[in-house]
């Protein structure tokens, strides 16, 4: 059996509504989304969204390469950051891809735009006098795509995507390759801040909330008193009456 809620308390139902919604999405990680739609505007190739990253792009001062397919698939097009322009490789296994950055820099994230025509294996090194080579990740299996390698540790001047084994029997082709250095994690969310002034809570409310950046938790019975904003001494005089009433029907006496 249910019963309508009285005027006063819809009136505090819906004002502790914007909080309520406020805690719910904030324990979903919030209420945003964003989607890669490049995809779709060119079919040669799969892209995929980007990893949230708070480090600092490297810019090369050259890129050069063990060989080309074409003048216009030169290595310098997969560091323009034009996605209508790639390098392509020749067509054999061994082909290599070098950046130069002028000085010796760290390098803890490589983001590398494949184009349809990928390795399927890989090598990903560093070095600082373009000779001796140490190598940062080893990729077995590519799928291709937009590969995003983070927690790397590497130094050097020079970055080489050293080729093993090809996907198809074209070169390898990369639309752009980027390097990072900095910090590889995401920035924690700001804590969520309730109070006592915050619509539909109330002070006694607040010794029993917990609150961490993507979650609110309190207990069931608080839940329900900030939806409708009743505080907990409002259910004593009601206690006290339904006594008071069980008192008189036993002292009346029987018919």
């Amino acid at each position: 059996m249910t019963f309508p809620l009285p005027h006063r308390a819809r009136q505090r139902a819906l004002q502790a509504s914007p909080c309520a919604l406020a805690i719910l999405l904030a324990a979903c990680g919030g209420g945003s989304s964003s989607t890669d739609m490049s995809a779709q505007a060119d079919p040669g190739r799969v892209r995929t969204m980007a990893v949230p990253y708070t480090g600092i792009a490297l810019t090369p001062v050259t890129a050069t390469a063990s060989g080309s397919e074409r003048a216009d698939l030169s290595a310098a097009a997969a560091i323009d950051h034009d996605e209508n322009t790639r390098w392509g490789s020749a067509f054999s296994d061994d082909q290599n891809l070098v950046l130069d950055y002028g000085r010796t820099v760290t390098i803890n994230r490589v983001r590398i735009d494949w184009e349809r025509a990928h390795a399927a294996s890989y090598l990903l090194q560093v070095s600082t006098d373009g000779t001796n080579w140490a190598t940062i990740r080893q990729v077995d299996a590519s799928q291709g795509g937009v590969e995003d390698w983070t927690g790397l540790a590497g130094t050097g001047r020079y970055l080489r995507m050293q080729g093993v084994k090809r996907s198809t029997d074209y070169g390898y082709s990369i639309f752009e390759i980027q390097a990072f250095t900095g910090s590889d994690t995401t920035p924690a969310p700001a804590p969520l801040s309730i109070t006592a002034a915050s619509p539909g809570i109330t002070r006694m409310m607040m010794n029993t909330i917990t609150a961490t950046p993507n979650r609110v938790t309190m207990p069931i019975t608080n839940r329900w008193r900030m939806k409708l904003n009743i505080r907990p001494r409002t259910a004593a005089p009601l206690r006290r009456r339904r006594a008071d009433r069980r008192g008189s029907r036993a002292a009346s006496p029987s018919r």
